[in-house]
């Protein structure tokens, strides 16, 4: 098993993931967005947190809730898939409430 390629893996899950969100004016982005600078998850916060890390995982996505406003999105390289990374972002844009026009006008 190689260690480097999972970590890059890793860092390549949350790439996908930070590219995909949208920028809403209530979500904060508190990991560092550049590769090397963080580890595989990617921490952000929002006011409703609690209430959505609820609504994401009853639509299936794997996410963790830090008090008082953080949700935490791990993506181990062993088993999560670019699709996985995809999932979620998407599910997140929906729960905090982004309109698919907001995100075709790049909103991301």
């Amino acid at each position: 098993m190689d260690l480097e390629a999972l970590f890059e893996k890793g860092q390549a899950l949350c790439d996908v993931f930070l590219s995909l969100i949208a920028r809403h004016a209530d979500l904060c982005v508190l990991s560092p967005t550049k590769r090397g600078a963080r580890g595989c998850h990617v921490a952000l916060a929002h006011p409703d947190a609690r209430a959505i890390t609820g609504r994401l995982a009853a639509r299936g996505v794997v996410v963790d809730f830090r008090p008082p406003d953080i949700m935490r999105f791990g993506f181990a390289a062993l088993y999560c898939r670019y699709i996985d990374a995809y999932d979620a972002a998407m599910i997140l844009n929906s729960e905090c409430c982004v309109s698919p026009q907001a995100l075709a006008d790049g909103g991301l």
